[in-house]
């Protein structure tokens, strides 16, 4: 028992032997303005053994007050060390104090002054002098402006960006700051626009429409905005699940027509032609509607395969574009009786699709320079006498069978012929 409680009196002793102290340390500049944002931190010794140690650094709040724990551990009365150093670094100024365990008892405040600091507010107001509440970024430090529109800085000669955001605006605004307190004013100018959704033929669509932060849902088709945004922004709208974006500038135009293109484009013709030692094709296609996306110069496609000997050949070619709905290819002539399968594929600006498939087979007949424009049916009787005919509608079955059917006949008038010769000699 006896030993239990010399242990205790020896740990209370231990425990008694060191100290505790949390100095208040409070920053200001020149002007005894409190300095937010200054890091603070002490330098003591914790015990003999382990000497000098680092407390972590603490930022002044926006009373410039910041409180640090100093603990010393040392068990020894006589090797106690009273005295430690604080610090304070702001914006490239430092200073420092050296107190003592009996100071911070005394008083536990432990004040700096930082001279070179200034007062920089900021002023944040619409094109009617209405202050509005951003929030303001000097460096790494950002505030909120009060319900008048107004913030401070504590910031050491130099030049710096002042980042101010509101509602999803973003404007980046210089000063310079000399050897004196600087005000700037931050002017934000505020945009009225109409954002309407159609389909491709006009007709009025229910969506929502968001630009910066604001998201607005239509009426009638239409999402009024009353923002103080960059006059060149983005619009984001969103119909049956489908969103889009587009650039817009407001400092040119107040209303904007978003369109969802929902018909896929219309052929009106496509047709063939040979002349000596090629073939074209011609295709006419437009995108319906007043507000139609529109097919652009690349968007027309011709695939096409063909059998030469026993090797099938493909072919992908985008047609050039002659006018506003006239798109056109040729073709190095191919062998007489050649079977072709092609596709047409047009695209519009909006992604829609559409895909005209057929075949042909190519006639030569006698080299000519004429060009002979061949409608694209399925007529099966045309006249073989036609210089530079393609016969469409026919696959590979029904040639085959047509040349089958010509050769029996051949054999047969030759059979027939044959014996007539025979009973005319005996």
């Amino acid at each position: 028992m006896m030993k239990i409680l010399l242990f205790l009196v020896m740990l209370t002793s231990i425990t008694l032997a060191g100290y505790v102290d949390y100095p208040q340390v409070v920053v200001v500049d020149s002007e005894h303005r409190a300095i937010e944002g200054a890091n603070v931190w002490a330098v003591y010794q914790r015990d003999q053994l382990r000497g000098d140690i680092q407390t972590l650094p603490v930022m002044t709040d926006v009373d410039g007050h910041a409180e640090l724990r100093v603990t010393n551990l040392e068990p020894y009365e006589q090797y106690i060390d009273y005295d430690y150093i604080v610090y304070v670094s702001y914006m490239g100024h430092e200073n420092q104090k050296t107190i003592t365990h009996k100071d911070v008892v005394s008083d536990p405040l432990v004040s700096f002054t930082l001279p070179s600091i200034h007062n920089v507010g900021v002023h944040v107001y619409d094109a009617f002098q209405g202050p509005l509440e951003a929030e303001v970024t000097v460096l790494d430090i950002t505030r909120s402006c009060s319900e008048y529109g107004n913030v401070y800085f504590s910031l050491p000669t130099g030049s710096y960006d002042v980042s101010v955001y509101y509602n999803g605006y973003l404007e980046v605004v210089p000063i310079d700051v000399y050897d004196a307190d600087v005000t700037t004013e931050v002017v934000l100018t505020s945009y009225k626009f109409n954002v309407t959704l159609v389909d491709d033929f006009g007709n009025l669509l229910d969506g929502e429409v968001q630009v910066a932060d604001q998201l607005v849902q239509t009426v009638n088709g239409t999402a009024s905005f009353d923002l103080i945004v960059s006059s060149d922004s983005i619009i984001y709208s969103t119909v049956n699940g489908v969103t889009k974006q587009q650039s817009i500038n407001l400092a040119g135009d107040n209303t904007f027509i978003i369109v969802y293109d929902y018909s896929v484009p219309q052929f009106e013709d496509i047709s063939f032609s040979i002349n000596k030692g090629s073939w074209d094709v011609t295709v006419i296609v437009s995108d319906p509607g007043s507000y139609g996306s529109g097919i652009d110069s690349e968007s027309v496609q011709f695939k096409y395969s063909l059998f030469r000997e026993t090797r099938e050949i493909k072919r992908d070619i985008i047609l050039e574009k002659q006018s506003d709905k006239l798109y056109y290819a040729s073709f190095v002539g191919e062998e007489d009786g050649t079977v072709i399968e092609y596709q047409v594929i047009v695209n519009d600006n909006e992604g829609n699709i559409v895909i005209e498939e057929g075949s042909l087979i190519i006639k030569t007949g006698a080299t000519s320079d004429s060009k002979s424009d061949v409608e694209p049916d399925t007529d099966n009787n045309a006249d073989e006498d036609n210089e530079g005919e393609i016969i469409f509608g026919l696959g590979m079955v029904e040639v085959i069978l047509i040349v089958v059917g010509i050769s029996a006949l051949l054999i047969v008038g030759f059979i027939m012929i044959n014996k007539m010769t025979k009973v005319n000699e005996n």
